[in-house]
């Protein structure tokens, strides 16, 4: 859509690849992409031998973009502008920081606006759809003349997704008192255990940090307790090696208490989308979730938590 409203060349690429990815910007011109926190990260991870600076990027577009991953995109790769921001299919590119402004590392930014027309709407909802004050987190409901008009042939979904002209995410978000939005999780993905909700793209992001790991999908499992267990499912770097007692370490000393995954299940690969997105409901489904992982419970009681 950018491409079209700016009169210039989109370039589509049939299959992401890590190791072709600078050689491919230098070879079509590239000055700007979008991409995914998994695209990133693969990016980083690879050697700096595949990195061509003759490339002619200026901007990059991406959601949830991790402190040092911004950093290394601004140093190492030479892109002045890393810009985070938010969208859905059903509502491209609802929010993003604006370019040449200071960056606010964790925010998606403000409202999209447009010269001559009025854009982008943007608001934090309670369970009974009463809007939230700065702060409050709730649902992030939307409004764009570029949202889509409803769901192929699923007039229910759509009535349940767009009420009165708003668009209901999905997706758990809140507002600071200079109106920059803030990604919390999707609704699906918050984990419930003893009684606290624990948003898995917190700890996600706590792991990624880690410099031995590529990626990390956190879900839910049940608990004989009733309610959730957490469990950190860890893609490492390519002959990397790291315990399960050392993820726990890692958690115990960024998160509260109860944040710290039970399980850990350390895997070569997740499976992906044709767009590189991890499939966590196909990793719920894997028969052999819980014997695949470390049980490390007995662990976090030796350390007090």
């Amino acid at each position: 859509m950018g491409a079209i409203a700016a009169g210039a060349s989109l370039v589509i690429i049939r299959d992401f690849s890590a190791s072709r990815f600078w050689e491919q910007a230098v070879k079509y011109g590239v000055t700007q992409f979008n991409f995914i926190g998994a695209v990133g990260r693969m990016l980083m991870a690879r050697s700096d031998a595949e990195f061509n600076p003759q490339h002619k990027i200026r901007a990059m577009n991406g959601a949830g973009i991790p402190e040092a991953d911004y950093k290394a995109f601004v140093s190492r790769f030479k892109i002045p502008y890393v810009i985070d921001g938010y969208g859905l299919t059903e509502c491209p590119r609802v929010c993003q920081i604006p370019i040449g402004e200071a960056v606010k590392m964790g925010s998606m930014g403000l409202p999209s606006k447009h010269p001559a027309i009025e854009f982008t709407k943007m608001k934090i909802v309670d369970d009974n759809g009463g809007e939230l004050p700065p702060g409050g987190t709730g649902e992030l409901v939307v409004k764009s003349p570029v949202m889509m008009r409803g769901y192929f042939r699923d007039p229910e979904k759509t009535k349940e997704a767009i009420r009165d002209g708003w668009f209901y995410t999905g997706d758990y978000a809140y507002k600071n008192e200079g109106g920059y939005y803030y990604f919390v999780d999707r609704k699906k993905d918050i984990i419930r255990r003893r009684g606290e909700n624990i948003s898995a793209r917190e700890v996600e992001t706590v792991i990624n940090e880690n410099p031995k790991v590529v990626e990390a999908a956190v879900i839910a499992v049940p608990s004989e307790l009733g309610e959730d267990e957490v469990m950190a499912c860890i893609a490492l770097k390519p002959g990397i090696n790291m315990t399960p007692e050392e993820v726990v370490l890692w958690c115990k000393e960024r998160l509260a208490r109860f944040k710290v995954p039970r399980y850990v299940q350390l895997r070569d690969r997740f499976p992906k989308t044709a767009t590189q997105r991890t499939q966590k409901n196909v990793i719920k489904e894997e028969k052999d979730l819980l014997t695949k992982a470390h049980d490390m419970e007995a662990f976090k009681k030796s350390l007090k938590i």
